[in-house]
């Protein structure tokens, strides 16, 4: 994956001579191929206990294969057990260790699901604890369409559709069709996308749109069934509908998943949903992911899970997609995804008159080293705090987030009712809209997709502000940072007038079995 992760750099670099050429399937498969050596080990040691492959990548670097327990306790030298997760009764075969034969080993990354995490779960996000309490009395919810979208009214008490306009300098007539404009949102929280609050919420903000034309392609989870989909879960509704107000002819993939049980599971959930995209010719321009686990470095398999999603979120990056993910909410653990380099770690912030800081994770990766786009940023940030909170954090590592939007507080439609919701959720669909709108800006040009921004943003702080006021949980922003309990990034920027003429010039200008 080295080659490949220059690749990206390459592509994604604005002072790169190769800057927009993003790849396509089949130069991304070549990377990713394994030898021809692993290809044949693996196939005959399969093949030597009878089991056939049921499907692979085009790569051929991920297997499938279903075989019995009994056969698989032979081959992979273990004993697969019946795991039962206590507060909510599910249960699963998996085993605590596997092996090997000799020489195999060094041709495999992984072969999965396989290993329990003996890990407990202290930061499992759940659509409870990422609703705050509505700070907004129901008798100062906007309703009449012109007081939602009046820029004029301010943003003091809360987040509507105006003021996000407003803020971030957005068009009310944007247009996003094609390519560019499709984009894929990840649930894995077990919530449900229910199609009356969309609609509804559509016909108060956006009353010219015909619902007829909206695109949305639900992909769900074997173990959901349709009459899961219920106002009751109403996460991923929200940020569908935060991404269709800003960018009304955004298409959807909606990907439904039931809620991972450990952080492990988690891991794989998001790579087997990130496979499944990769696998497609047609990508969607933008994919956000709202939900996020504690980065367990003690956990051997999460590492080697969480390293697998990395790397299928490089190849997305060639080939031209901005991964979006929030930042969190912890201040005691790193957040993952989000302390993968290669993606766009997004806070949430909120209005309080101007754009404050809330609640927001950040901090510093005990897996992935600093990127060399955050250097300056780092050196920059760590000359300006001196000893504070020295040691608490690895200073020499990946450190998020990398901006932030508006994500609490935006007005919504909630089982039938208009709100200001108290859910944590939508930064990074309010980041993607801006995305999608850019990209729609570039294809009028005749250029690729942004892709992978972080190079560009961070080669840029100019073109953006930083948030000097708010607290991240319970400690106070400074010198347009967040104190972190395990350490302080000052990473922590919004987008208040990010479509402005240097953004404008800057973004869209002239500059399963895993073989190795």
């Amino acid at each position: 994956m080295s080659g490949l992760e220059a690749e990206l750099y390459a592509v994604s670099d604005p002072l790169s001579s190769r800057y927009g050429q993003h790849l396509i399937k089949s130069e991304v498969d070549s990377f990713v191929r394994p030898s021809s050596e692993a290809t044949i080990m693996v196939n005959s040691w399969l093949s030597s206990h009878g089991v056939k492959t049921e499907s692979k990548s085009s790569a051929g670097h991920l297997l499938t294969v279903q075989i019995p327990v009994e056969k698989a306790n032979k081959i992979l030298n273990t004993s697969f057990i019946s795991i039962t997760h206590a507060a909510s009764n599910q249960s699963i075969i998996r085993a605590v260790e596997y092996s090997l034969p000799p020489g195999l080993s060094d041709h495999m990354h992984s072969v999965r699901p396989i290993l329990a995490s003996l890990t407990t779960q202290n930061n499992r996000p759940s659509s409870v604890s990422l609703r705050r309490k509505r700070t907004v009395p129901p008798e100062t919810i906007p309703r009449r369409r012109d007081a939602i979208n009046d820029p004029g009214q301010g943003c003091d008490q809360g987040i509507t559709l105006g003021c996000i306009q407003k803020t971030y300098n957005i068009p009310s007539d944007v247009t996003a069709q094609g390519p560019v404009g499709k984009v894929a949102i990840l649930g894995l929280n077990g919530d449900s996308l229910y199609a009356p609050d969309i609609a509804n919420y559509l016909k108060v903000v956006r009353p010219n749109i015909n619902l007829a034309s909206t695109q949305v392609e639900m992909i769900y989870d074997p173990d959901m069934r349709i009459v899961d989909l219920s106002p009751d879960t109403p996460g991923i509704t929200l940020q569908v509908q935060t991404l269709l107000g800003i960018n009304p002819h955004t298409a959807f993939e909606v990907y439904l998943k039931s809620d991972p049980e450990t952080n492990v599971e988690f891991a794989e959930a998001v790579l087997n949903i990130l496979n499944s995209i990769l696998a497609k010719d047609d990508l969607p321009a933008v994919i956000t992911l709202s939900y996020f686990r504690d980065e367990d470095s003690t956990d051997v398999n999460f590492v080697k899970t969480a390293q697998s999603v990395c790397d299928a979120i490089t190849q997305l990056g060639t080939r031209g997609v901005t991964v979006l993910v929030h930042s969190g909410t912890s201040v005691t653990h790193p957040t993952f995804p989000s302390t993968c380099p290669h993606v766009t770690s997004v806070g949430s912030t909120r209005s309080s008159g101007t754009e404050v800081a809330d609640g927001l994770g950040g901090g510093f990766s005990n897996i992935y080293p600093r990127p060399t786009y955050q250097n300056n940023a780092v050196a920059g940030y760590l000359d300006k705090i001196g000893s504070t909170n020295q040691g608490q954090f690895n200073l020499s590592n990946r450190g998020f987030p990398d901006v932030a939007a508006y994500g609490e507080n935006l007005w919504v439609v909630e089982d039938g009712s208009g709100m200001f919701s108290g859910f944590l959720l939508p930064a990074p669909q309010v980041f993607g809209a801006v995305i999608t709108y850019l990209n729609t800006q570039r294809q009028s040009e005749g250029r690729s997709p942004l892709g992978f921004i972080n190079p560009l943003v961070y080669a840029n702080p100019s073109a953006f502000n930083d948030i000097t006021q708010g607290d991240n949980n319970s400690f106070p922003v400074r010198h347009g940072a967040v104190r972190l309990g395990c350490g302080d990034w000052a990473g922590i920027t919004k987008l208040r007038n990010f479509i402005k003429d240097s953004m404008m010039f800057i973004f869209i200008g002239h500059l399963i079995i895993h073989l190795e």
